[in-house]
């Protein structure tokens, strides 16, 4: 439970406005990927694509790039 804490404290210092982790013991339906959960070399690419400058032009800062859906089992 302390790694959850510490992840949820990372990834509120990286996005604010990203949601935190859940902390509960349901698992989720899907996992939201976000700007800045990617690295550098992989931001860079991605603003290059949408021939942008920040991620902010694009709302990229505040919304998932994209979401994975749990594989059905």
């Amino acid at each position: 439970m302390r790694k959850q804490e510490n992840l949820s404290g990372k990834q509120t210092e990286k996005n604010p406005n990203q949601p935190p982790v859940s902390t509960g013991e349901k698992e989720a339906d899907e996992l939201e990927i976000f700007f800045s959960d990617l690295t550098p070399e992989a931001q860079k690419k991605i603003l290059r694509f949408l021939e942008i400058e920040t991620a902010e032009e694009s709302n990229l800062d505040v919304f998932p790039l994209f979401v994975l859906p749990k594989p059905e089992q």
